[in-house]
């Protein structure tokens, strides 16, 4: 028998609903998507915890003891790889006023670095000018480009950093930082790191100017509420949800081998009738195909469809690097159970099969 040959009845049997492709389909596209989709959640969902940890500060490392931090240093600090954004600051005797509020005289201080790098927040942090915590910000309904009065002098807010209340230390929680060049000492450094690194976090050391004074230096974090961080690597691999991946890929060796079984006696026929064993692997591997591949891509898309949404690219680049794997691993599984079955299919058992019928 031809390949064309070959090739034509598989046709025909998937047109006539012969081969049972469209029910493969639709099952192992539900198999597929259902097991792939659960399992990329629950990495979204770490992603989005992780998130929040750097976020909420729990992963700023924190340097403080009055008049002994160099700026300079603590500003290099957030040129590293792995750092993300570092700030020098000391508190001065000054306030700043405010016109919404005459009888409110929040605090100020002088930052040399990134805060709004570190911290997150709009406008920018370069030039001259002010910028306020977010939480004093929404007091005092006060935007980027306004103005407010400092050591009895108009200046414009450059910027509003994130400093919302969610457990981190509320020293800077209702302040505004004033930019100053890194000359002479500073009070603390702060500086995020992140994925954790122990190296980076001992460099805190390195910002003190010199250990040979009674105050010792502290060393903390901008928020401990959250705990000590976790790898996030370590939580991708010890999901749970990989479990639906392996059920997935047995359900789908036993859906390729049920749904070709069904068809032993008309697989048994064309043996006896001079049908080769590999003329009929091959059309078996025809026909299967033609639901295993398109069940198996529509469950991909629609995974990466409804999972790929507000990540950055190293995690798209995760999840559709995991998500290229474990689909076609099930597809292959569901061709395994396929090729067991049609092992089973033989001329000498066709008499057998059809006493039944």
């Amino acid at each position: 028998m031809k390949l064309k040959h070959v090739w034509s009845e598989s046709w025909r049997n998937l047109v006539t609903g012969t081969s049972r492709a469209l029910i493969g389909l639709i099952c192992l596209a539900v198999l597929t998507t259902t097991s792939m989709f659960l399992h990329g959640s629950q990495a979204k969902k770490i992603f989005d915890d992780q998130t929040a940890f750097v976020q909420s500060g729990a992963a700023t490392v924190v340097v403080t003891q009055t008049g002994n931090i160099d700026a300079k240093r603590c500003a290099a600090l957030g040129h590293l790889q792995g750092v993300q954004g570092s700030v020098a600051l000391r508190s001065v005797p000054e306030r700043f006023k405010l016109d919404t509020l005459p009888n409110t005289t929040p605090a100020l201080h002088e930052y040399n670095g990134q805060p709004l790098k570190l911290f997150g927040g709009t406008g920018t942090d370069v030039g001259n000018g002010v910028l306020l915590s977010s939480l004093l910000a929404n007091q005092i309904y006060a935007e980027v480009n306004d103005e407010v009065s400092v050591a009895a002098q108009k200046t414009k807010i450059t910027g509003i950093f994130r400093y919302p209340d969610d457990g981190r230390d509320t020293s800077l929680s209702s302040t505004a930082l004033t930019p100053v060049p890194a000359e002479g000492t500073f009070n603390q450094c702060l500086y995020t790191v992140w994925p954790s690194n122990h190296l980076l976090e001992s460099l805190a050391q390195t910002v003190i100017i010199s250990a040979n004074t009674e105050d010792q230096p502290e060393f903390g974090v901008l928020n401990s509420s959250l705990g000590p961080s976790k790898s996030t690597e370590k939580l991708l691999h010890s999901r749970d949800s990989i479990y639906f991946i392996y059920g997935a890929a047995i359900f789908a060796g036993v859906l390729g081998f049920l749904l070709l079984r069904s068809r032993k006696i008309e697989f048994s026929v064309a043996q006896h009738l001079g049908q080769s064993r590999l003329n009929q692997l091959v059309q078996i591997v025809i026909e299967s195909a033609l639901w295993i591949i398109p069940g198996s891509v529509a469950g991909i898309v629609i995974t990466l469809i409804s999972v790929n949404k507000n990540v950055t690219t190293e995690e798209t680049t995760f999840l559709i690097t995991e998500t290229l794997i474990h689909g076609p691993a099930i597809a292959l599984c569901a061709l395994f159970g396929v090729l067991v079955a049609a092992g089973t299919f033989s001329a000498m058992k066709m008499q057998a099969w059809s006493k039944d019928r």
